[in-house]
């Protein structure tokens, strides 16, 4: 007898958990055209060819290569006189990452003027 009121009990309480229905509520998305674009051109000056080698963080590596690549270039570019881009960077590493060598030629962009218009 004590089984099935334990039982019952125990549907009642299951039923009773499960009908009530959560109702979540979510915001709506409106896409609403905000696209600002304008068509410009600009010089590139290139630097002489530098070599620069990066001792990345353990917090870094934990990121994977890629992440370990970018903070090399990042910090070249800082160090060499805060320069936009790395033309044609070439990596040396290996499986520990405990250094990474980048060679790559530093360039900045310069004289930004708006591009012509086609007809």
């Amino acid at each position: 007898m004590k089984k099935i009121t334990f039982l019952c009990a125990g549907f009642a309480m299951m039923l009773a958990m499960t009908s009530c229905k959560t109702n979540i509520w979510t915001a709506t998305q409106v896409h609403v055209p905000t696209t600002v674009c304008s068509a410009s051109v600009a010089n590139l000056q290139v630097g002489n060819r530098i070599t620069y080698t990066y001792y990345p963080t353990a917090q870094e590596k934990k990121g994977g290569l890629k992440n370990c690549k970018n903070a090399a270039i990042a910090a070249m570019l800082k160090e060499n006189g805060n320069a936009d881009v790395i033309v044609a960077p070439e990596f040396n590493y290996d499986n520990t990452l405990k250094a990474i060598t980048v060679t790559g030629r530093p360039a900045s962009y310069s004289n930004f003027t708006p591009a012509p218009i086609l007809p």
